[in-house]
C-alpha cells in the first residue's frame, strides 16, 4: 500500500474516497504485476491483495510468500493501537470494525493459507521475533 500511495500521492482512504474501491483494487492489481518479477526485495502487501488470484500466482513464482497470521481480536487490537490505521485502512463494508475484521478474515483465510508458502503465527510475539524468523526463512535465497 505504501508504494501505491506514494505513486498516487495520497493515502488509501483518500484514494478510495476519490476513486472508489474498484479503482484502488485495479491500481493494486497493476502494481502486483509490476512487482512480481522483482528480485531481492520484500513485498508487504495489503490484506486485499490476495483477492487478485492471477497476479498472486505471478508473485509466487520465484518468491517466498509468508502469511503473518493473527486472529481477529489481535488484528483489531493492533489496528486500534496504530494511529495510521484510520488513514491507511478505510472500511471495506461500513459495518462495525470488529465485525468487519471477523467477516473479512473468515472470507479470506483460505485464500491466505493456499496463497502462502509459510504461515507464521504472530499471536503473542514481538515484531522483532517475527522478523528474525522471516530473516531465517529468507537466508537460503540470498546470493
Amino acid at each position: 500500500d505504501d508504494e501505491l500511495c506514494a505513486r498516487m500521492k495520497g493515502s488509501v482512504t483518500a484514494l478510495v474516497r476519490r476513486r472508489g474501491w474498484p479503482a484502488f483494487r485495479k491500481m493494486e492489481q497493476a502494481l502486483l504485476v509490476e512487482l512480481a518479477g522483482t528480485e531481492g526485495v520484500v513485498i508487504a502487501t495489503g490484506g486485499g491483495a490476495i483477492m487478485h488470484q492471477d497476479e498472486w500466482r505471478l508473485l509466487r513464482k520465484g518468491s517466498l510468500v509468508v502469511w503473518l497470521r493473527a486472529g481477529a481480536a489481535t488484528i483489531r487490537k493492533r489496528l486500534e493501537a496504530d494511529a495510521a490505521s484510520a488513514v491507511q485502512r478505510p472500511s471495506l463494508t461500513g459495518i462495525d470494525p470488529a465485525r468487519e475484521i471477523e467477516e473479512v478474515l473468515a472470507a479470506r483465510e483460505s485464500l491466505y493459507r493456499r496463497g502462502s508458502d509459510v504461515v507464521i503465527e504472530t499471536e503473542h510475539r514481538t515484531p522483532e521475533d517475527i522478523a528474525a524468523e522471516i530473516e531465517q526463512l529468507c537466508a537460503p535465497f540470498r546470493n
